[in-house]
This record gives C-alpha cells, sequence and structure tokens, in this order.
C-alpha cells in the first residue's frame, strides 16, 4: 500500500496499521510484527521483527530519529522505505491465518540534516 504521507528525514512520522481479514472484515489479530527495510531489502535501525503488544483493528506505528535518517549515499530529493507488517489472526472457523501487508513511503532528504 503506498502511503500519501510522506515523512522528514529523523523526524516523526505515524504509520496506521488496518487489519482484515480474508472477507475484508476489521479483526484484532493474535500477533503481530512489524520490519523496516530500504529498497534494497537492507533492514533499517535494527527494526526486524519488532511486535506490537497492544493489538487491535487499527495499530498505530511510530517511526523516529533514526528510523527516518538516511545514508550518505541517499541523496535524491525522496527516499523510499518498505514497512511490512506481519502477523497472524484466527478466522471465523477458529483456524489460525497468517497476515502481510507492506506500506511503501517516502522521506523527504532534508538540507543540512
Amino acid at each position: 500500500m503506498l502511503l500519501e504521507k510522506i515523512a522528514n528525514e529523523e523526524s516523526t512520522f505515524f504509520i496506521d496499521a488496518s487489519i482484515y481479514d480474508e472477507n475484508e472484515n476489521a479483526i484484532t489479530p493474535t500477533s503481530l510484527t512489524w520490519s523496516l527495510f530500504d529498497t534494497e531489502g537492507n533492514v533499517i535501525n535494527s527494526r526486524e521483527d519488532v511486535s506490537i503488544a497492544n493489538l487491535s483493528s487499527v495499530v498505530e506505528i511510530v517511526l523516529s530519529g533514526d528510523d527516518l535518517a538516511l545514508s550518505n549515499s541517499e541523496t535524491s530529493a525522496m527516499i523510499k522505505r518498505y514497512l511490512v507488517v506481519q502477523g497472524t489472526y484466527d478466522d471465523s472457523n477458529s483456524d489460525s491465518r497468517s497476515l502481510t501487508e507492506e506500506f511503501i513511503f517516502f522521506i523527504k532528504n532534508l538540507t543540512g540534516i
């Protein structure tokens, strides 16, 4: 899912992840983690399989500081990042199901940062 919001370099950025079952009904997952990657698949700021404790049908993931920092080689005006949410939920038959969602967003490369 491409997000329309743009994060500012080294700022704070909120991503609201809505969780749906196979029938597009909002559900509360039984487990949920998130990971942050660059376009090469490298993990950013050791943010891999970060557990989400307060589970609900909409979870807020907060990125800030080094999560939104850019390397010296990232010189474009906008830098793409991927936030991947993975977890499990119980379907209407109480069978455990996997879920995965990818959020694509951009970080604005600020002058002087």
